[in-house]
């Protein structure tokens, strides 16, 4: 269990409460009271602007983003809008390069008639989720994936990946890939993979990676795919094959590059015929106990709990009795490897800097309360880690969450 953060620092409050003038700059609009789709508020966004989104019965149909907004979802406690995908793509996403797009608690879901469909598809620019869910249509051929990312670069937490039949979760080529407590499910019947990586950055913590079953005569499907030139560090979390005939791997790394991890864990799936299960990791790997996490107190997939006024948290979690820093920013312009070995947020973009020394259990945390002013809704709070005696330093992927 998460140790409990109690000291709120008077310095976040104040750092926070100085974007109050950037959110009351904010243009938003408001779906489906006053655009009847999401693509059409899109459509009439400038750049910067939030789209704030009340769940509805029908549900919303595909749109594209194609300029740097910030889309909020709202409904019941487990709820979210929903996108109907019949055929196609859910959410097509073209950014140019260096723009930024976040999207929050929006759900995309493959109509029941519907086959080989894609949630979300990222073919440039960054893209932020937080606490989305995306499911694909089935695929008997096994060629989609509910989450593709191509050219981009991607943040996800709390968010939750299931493909359909035959269908992976995550695929990514070319593009920067950093999950936190997410969830990447293939498909079964046939088996689809988890997470395939091509080229590739990817950074996980907390991530929960599963390969698909096949519970008649297929082959399980590969919790974690890692090919060509990728680099992936799994910080805490599982990557489990799936179950069939024979049973899948954990991981499956092609490449030259070890897949670095600390605390996570490999599963292989169980053959139904010989009841013996598949190698948990096939490729190179090494244990990398330097690896560091960044955790938020607001629990996964709950929906909807940072609101203004409310006390929240993020904590580091490493080696005990190491010295790190938890970075903030409100908007960043980009990611790079400056002084640490991951990609991480730049120096200009932060807004606070906070040091702390890990405990006995590898804890190291900082608190704070969102001012009680609603014109913060749409704000992006962003966090990393930073920790380690010597450079280059280890970095956490960085996550997300918005205000609601």
């Amino acid at each position: 269990m998460n140790p409990r953060i109690t000291r709120r620092f008077a310095t976040a409050s104040v750092c926070v409460a100085g974007l109050a003038p950037t959110a009351l700059g904010q243009n938003h609009l408001l779906v489906p009271s006053q655009f009847p789709e999401i693509g059409l508020a899109v459509q009439a966004a400038a750049p910067g602007d939030v789209i704030e989104v009340t769940e509805r019965l029908p549900h919303y149909q595909p749109f594209v983003i194609d300029r740097p907004v910030t889309i909020v979802g709202s409904a019941g406690e487990h709820r979210a809008p929903t996108v109907r995908v019949l055929q196609g793509v859910g959410i097509d996403v073209q950014l140019a390069p260096g723009e930024r797009a976040t999207l929050s608690r929006i759900d995309v879901i493959a109509d029941a008639t519907a086959v080989a469909t894609v949630g979300i598809q990222i073919l440039g620019g960054a893209v932020a989720l937080e606490d989305c869910r995306f499911r694909s249509g089935d695929d008997l051929t096994a060629q989609t994936a509910v989450v593709e990312v191509d050219g981009a670069q991607l943040t996800a937490v709390f968010c939750r990946f299931e493909g359909g039949r035959g269908g992976t979760a995550l695929r990514a080529t070319n593009s920067y890939v950093a999950i936190t407590d997410t969830r990447c499910f293939g498909g079964t019947m046939p088996a689809g993979d988890g997470v395939v990586v091509l080229d590739c950055e990817l950074h996980a913590t907390e991530a929960w990676l599963l390969g698909g079953e096949d519970f008649v005569a297929g082959p399980g499907g590969v919790a974690l795919r890692v090919a060509g030139t990728s680099q992936v560090t799994l910080h805490q979390g599982w990557a489990s094959g799936g179950n069939g005939q024979p049973g899948g791997s954990g991981l499956v790394n092609t490449t030259a590059n070890p897949v670095e991890f600390s605390g996570a864990g490999f599963g292989g799936g169980m053959n139904f015929t010989t009841l013996i299960s598949a190698p948990a990791a096939i490729g190179p790997t090494t244990m990398n106990a330097d690896l560091v996490g960044l955790l938020w107190n607001e629990p996964p997939y709950r929906r909807g709990t940072l609101q203004p006024g409310q006390p929240w948290a993020a904590w580091a979690r490493t080696n005990p009795n190491v010295l790190g820093m938890l970075a903030f920013s409100f908007g960043p312009s980009g990611l790079a490897a400056l002084v640490t070995r991951q990609p991480a947020l730049l120096p200009q973009d932060i807004a606070l800097l906070h040091p702390f020394v890990t405990g006995a259990l590898g804890y190291g945390g900082f608190g704070a309360t969102l001012p009680n002013d609603p014109t913060l809704r749409g704000t992006v709070l962003w966090a990393q880690a930073i920790t380690g005696p010597q450079f280059p330093l280890e970095a956490s992927p960085p996550s997300a969450v918005v205000v609601r």
